[in-house]
């Protein structure tokens, strides 16, 4: 399989490459981030969208889209979003975990478990793009499940166990999407864990198992998890790293 760029095949001899540490460091500069961040950002586009056996395309627009929608929009706003509430309605202390306490966590606790049925099914087949799917749909649904269940609503009327139960769904979906995405994101994934206070060996794939292992956890709120990219200012800087890329070898 080979990595399309500008509807080519990517070549040193073509001159359309540009070194992945070295984009790496260039996007951490612009972005104000660290570069270990950029690193996961660079992984999880080209395991997202490039399909192990199969051609990719890789271009500026998609690469930009792809971090802020997956990484910055998705997985950085469910934490964001459920660490804060946590620190709001329980003085950073992760409730205790419970079935079925609202209408909606039934087709959460199934969705975990699809999730993670599926995700070594697609691994185990080396379908990573495949994986990191259902993983983001599983944060996804984590979103929606803020706007179904209105912690500020509930906080509100004092349903006080329907809250409870909102905050333990949330924290749990963010740390079974933590460990199953550690092997792209293998810095930020440890950085998302820190935030909900998970200690170092519990970080581990059996853990997703144990729905309990949250309980009374308290969450820390850190840094952004992602920055968000300003689209017309990074694609064009991409675009003149490759040009630049493309002069300096021809």
């Amino acid at each position: 399989s080979w990595l399309m760029i500008g509807g080519k095949k990517a070549s040193k001899s073509k001159g359309n490459v540009v070194a992945p540490l070295a984009f790496a460091e260039a996007l951490a500069a612009r972005a104000g981030c660290t570069r270990e961040a950029a690193v996961d950002a660079v992984r999880y586009y080209l395991s997202r969208e490039v399909s192990f056996g199969s051609d990719g395309q890789f271009t500026p627009e998609q690469f930009v889209e792809r971090i802020n929608m997956d990484l910055d929009n998705n997985l950085g706003n469910l934490l964001n979003r459920t660490v804060s509430m946590i620190n709001k309605y329980f003085d950073g202390v992760i409730p205790a975990y419970k079935k079925e306490i609202t209408p909606f966590d039934k087709s959460v606790d199934d969705l975990i478990e699809e999730t993670i049925l599926k995700y070594e099914k697609e691994f185990n087949e080396l379908h990573v793009t495949d994986a990191l799917i259902e993983v983001m749909k599983l944060v996804s649904r984590g979103n929606k499940y803020i706007d179904e269940t209105m912690p500020w609503v509930l906080a509100k009327e004092g349903k006080n166990e329907a809250l409870e139960s909102s905050m333990a769904h949330l924290a749990r979906v963010l740390f079974v999407a933590a460990i199953l995405l550690k092997p792209v994101l293998t810095r930020k994934a440890d950085l998302l864990l820190d935030q909900l206070g998970i200690e170092n060996e519990k970080r581990v794939y059996e853990s997703i198992k144990d729905e309990h292992l949250l309980d009374g956890v308290r969450v820390h709120k850190s840094e952004q998890l992602f920055p968000r990219l300003d689209e017309p200012a990074e694609v064009s800087q991409i675009v003149a790293m490759m040009q630049k890329k493309e002069q300096k070898d021809e």
